[in-house]
């Protein structure tokens, strides 16, 4: 029974992740501020088609990171239901903290290389400036 929960669980909050997702994309194109309405008429074009490389770098990255930190939530979720769910069954509490701490060394090495490679590339274009 508690598998089933468990498969439950995550496809609706999988399903739950990707409505509302898909919803902050649907107001990012559709200006929902006026500044891309206000920044033309100041003669500020700035198209999908004119965005720099590293912007759109960056917003790849971000959307990334914003993925790993909803499957870190995910795993950690999951590792607790398996967890409550073991009743005293060493084998299921092995495996719950072994989900539990491969959830947390993977987003420890995650935001350690983000935060290197920032801190590189921000020295660097300072450097350079």
């Amino acid at each position: 029974m508690h598998k089933n929960f468990i498969k439950f669980f995550l496809i609706a909050l999988f399903a739950f992740t990707v409505f509302f997702s898909s919803v902050n994309m649907v107001l990012a194109v559709t200006d929902p501020t006026g500044l891309d309405t206000t920044a033309k008429s100041a003669g500020l074009d700035k198209s999908i088609g004119a965005k720099p490389i590293p912007d759109i770098i960056g917003t790849i990255i971000g959307a990334i990171l914003a993925f790993v930190g909803v499957l870190f939530l995910i795993l950690m979720i999951y590792g607790g239901i398996v967890w409550m769910l073991a009743r005293g069954n060493e084998q299921e509490i092995t495996k719950a903290k072994n989900t539990i701490n491969a959830a947390i060394f993977g987003i420890v090495i995650v935001i350690a290389s983000y935060a290197l490679t920032s801190f590189i590339f921000g020295v660097l274009l300072n450097k350079s400036s």
